[in-house]
């Protein structure tokens, strides 16, 4: 069995899911010689996260997505012992998706099939005007970074991405100029947790530059406001994609 004779280079896709899974202490089999498994100890073999996903169509099932240890949250592993025990899984940090609670972050569901991805993909479009004109309420029809208030092109911006209708929460998102909306999703423009407004040095001597320090026109209902956990996701994300 692999379990006692085991290889990394296994031809057993399920094997190979394991091995990569930061949240499955059957890694363990699959490279016992491996001194640290923290996911946080830089190896290039914690890629994937799991998600268990229970009832759906009828049985349990799991869903595998990239793994990001803010989101996620930070494992280990703690080695059997000489009494037989198995390998146990330890989550050192907690991730945003369990500080914020089960309920409002959900797990992704990672379509397996072609068809499935475009039912998602119609849920979302489905999701996004209610989203939208709560936006549109809670910043009073007006751009959270200028003020615009043309309809047409104000758009409704996630701060943390998309998981399912549950993260179309006014706190997790921005009520943006279009041009604004496709900055912010590339990191060229992001707020701060104190809501002053950050510009990248790509953006330097553009009509964008003068955007750099500015305060972010929040919403009079304080509950309405961007989650500071989010802004810390979102420039989290931005300091990866440039490191």
């Amino acid at each position: 069995m692999a379990e006692n004779h085991p290889r990394e280079n296994h031809k057993d896709v399920q094997d190979n899911l394991r091995l990569l899974t930061v949240n499955d202490p059957n890694r363990y089999y699959h490279m016992p010689t491996r001194r640290n498994f923290r996911s946080d100890s830089g190896d290039r073999r914690d890629q994937l996260y799991r998600r268990e996903l229970e009832g759906v169509t009828g049985k349990d099932v799991c869903t595998y997505e990239e793994y990001d240890d803010l989101l996620h949250g930070i494992f280990d592993i703690q080695r059997p012992d000489s009494k037989g025990k198995q390998p146990r899984l330890i989550q050192v940090r907690a991730g945003i998706m369990d500080i914020s609670g089960a309920e409002e972050f959900p797990p992704i569901n990672s379509e397996l099939d072609a068809r499935e991805r475009i039912r998602a993909s119609i849920v979302q479009r489905q999701g996004q005007p209610a989203f939208r004109d709560a936006l549109l309420q809670a910043y009073e029809r007006q751009c959270a970074i200028t003020g615009c208030t043309v309809l047409q092109i104000l758009e409704a911006a996630h701060i943390m991405p998309y998981m399912g209708k549950p993260t179309n929460r006014v706190d997790n998102g921005l009520l943006l100029r279009s041009d604004l909306h496709t900055l912010f999703d590339l990191g060229l423009i992001w707020i701060n947790p104190d809501f002053t407004i950050q510009t990248a040095p790509d953006l330097k001597g553009t009509e964008y530059a003068t955007l750099q320090g500015q305060p972010l026109r929040l919403p009079k209902n304080e509950t309405d406001r961007p989650r500071k956990k989010h802004l810390e996701y979102h420039l989290h994300k931005i300091a990866k994609q440039n490191s």
